[in-house]
């Protein structure tokens, strides 16, 4: 649920890397606090992404990218006039 608060219309955002970085902070200290591992822990974020994601977890990038592609396809079906 808070990831889906934090990708909100992402499909149409003009993402700069600096925007992507504070994207994977965020989601990461979201991740970490979910899980209740503290960064002096050095757990990985990517361990704690699956710890609380599971196997198929991918990082708040990898699904901005996902609904843009899905966002393309839905806009090339639409007919031209």
């Amino acid at each position: 649920a808070v990831r889906s608060v934090l990708l909100y219309g992402c499909e149409t955002w003009s993402l700069r890397v600096e925007d992507t970085r504070k994207l994977l902070i965020s989601d990461h200290r979201c991740l970490r606090n979910i899980a209740r591992i503290c960064w002096d822990h050095r757990v990985s974020n990517s361990e704690v992404r699956h710890r609380v994601l599971g196997n198929d977890g991918k990082s708040v990038d990898e699904v901005v990218n996902l609904h843009r592609l899905r966002w393309l396809g839905h806009v090339l079906h639409i007919p031209e006039h």
